[in-house]
């Protein structure tokens, strides 16, 4: 972890669950917002020459404005470097409304430190996954027909 004024920066590398795959995670945290976090990760299909795949999540809340409440986007992208073409790939972003989670320490470096290998990488996207779910089961609860009970 490296603090530079009011930043707090950290920058993980780590092996994967395979020789052919590599962690790496970076965050950023100004004093008194949320941070950012980029989570990266590196597949080799040919280790060791030098194709790869990156894929890649950003987690942040996006600062709330006169229209819409804060948001945690999770944003992903790919990048293929291979014999065959190079170039970004698809992505996708889903946003959620972060003013329901006054607690959400996620995005805190002090959770951010504890991440050290690929089962701690797990268990915090784990707990995105749920957030996400939680969050869409109830927009669509709110217009999905009934079961048919009365």
């Amino acid at each position: 972890m490296v603090v530079e004024g009011e930043v707090v920066r950290i920058k993980k590398e780590f092996k994967g669950e395979s020789e052919k795959v590599r962690y790496r995670i970076e965050f950023e945290q100004r004093e008194g917002y949320y941070g950012v976090m980029l989570i990266h990760r590196f597949y080799y299909p040919m280790w060791p020459q030098g194709n790869l795949v990156m894929s890649t999540l950003k987690v942040e809340v996006e600062e709330a404005d006169e229209y819409r409440p804060p948001m945690l986007c999770l944003t992903t992208s790919y990048f293929r470097d291979s014999w065959y073409g190079s170039g970004p790939e698809r992505g996708s972003k889903v946003c959620v409304d972060a003013s329901y989670l006054p607690d959400f320490s996620l995005l805190d470096h002090d959770v951010v430190e504890e991440i050290e290998n690929v089962e701690d990488l797990k268990n915090y996207i784990n707990e995105l996954k749920d957030i996400v779910v939680r969050f869409a089961s109830g927009i669509f609860g709110a217009v999905e027909p009934d079961d048919g009970e009365e």
